[in-house]
């Protein structure tokens, strides 16, 4: 067997494995438990409710989804690299694997995406480590010191980045071609079809336009409690989210 594809398919699998667990943790409180918030008459308070509602009622179960669509991706890179026939491996018959192989590797494209993910998820852990205790999925007034050093030197809210990078990342590698999700055809089921549009919807547009909007809340939040000190950080750190761009 051609060792580059060898090592080409076992790089692809390590990085895969590594999404899962990045994936999990980006959509797992780092401390403690949360609160959802009373339904308050303002958009910001409606936002809010709605943001931890799907936090606490809807990411476990995206979480499982992204864990059992990997472990199928992870499964056909095995068969369509190591197999000449998928229908010999064991419940074949059950599984919407493509009939023909080999199927081609995702393209740069999707492996950017791979890996775009995968920086998300560890920018995002770094923000629960610099924050410690303090790290919270409410906004509220819990840090007793302003965190200006680590990835709260790159922008004002790289735990909003890292998640947005890791929910775009994982979703364009998945939806590339090559991967099992677009070559397997189950995307011809009107069921699958919803299913994505679902995902993309829960993953990639709500909490992204959420946290965009609630990084104002948090500056102003964050001015009140240390005034001047946020002040002259702001004037350092100019970007809330993305670097150049907001």
């Amino acid at each position: 067997m051609d060792i580059i594809l060898t090592l080409e398919t076992m790089t692809r699998l390590i990085l895969l494995f590594l999404s899962v667990y990045l994936f999990h943790r980006t959509y797992s409180p780092p401390v403690g438990n949360f609160k959802i918030p009373a339904l308050g008459p303002s958009f910001s308070e409606k936002r809010e409710w709605l943001l931890l509602w799907l936090a606490r009622y809807v990411y476990p179960s995206v979480k499982t989804a992204y864990m059992t669509v990997t472990f199928l991706e992870c499964l056909f890179i095995i068969v369509t690299h190591y197999f000449d026939n998928p229908s010999r491996i064991f419940l074949a018959e059950y599984l919407p694997f493509p009939i023909k192989t080999p199927q081609p590797s995702p393209s740069y494209v999707a492996t950017f995406g791979l890996l775009t993910g995968i920086t998300g998820g560890l920018l995002r852990i770094s923000s629960y480590k610099a924050l410690g205790d303090a790290f919270t999925f409410n906004l509220t007034q819990t840090s007793p010191k302003l965190i200006t050093t680590g990835p709260y030197s790159l922008v004002r809210h790289p735990s909003y980045l890292g998640m947005s990078l890791t929910s775009i990342g994982v979703s364009v590698y998945h939806l590339s071609p090559g991967s099992w999700l677009r070559e397997s055809s189950i995307l011809q089921s009107s069921l699958w079809k919803i299913a994505v549009g679902l995902w993309i919807l829960m993953t990639v547009f709500a909490p992204n336009i959420s946290l965009a909007l609630r990084a104002d809340d948090e500056d102003q939040l964050m001015k009140r409690m240390f005034g001047k000190e946020w002040e002259a950080w702001r004037k350092v750190v100019r970007y809330k989210i993305y670097p150049g761009l907001y």
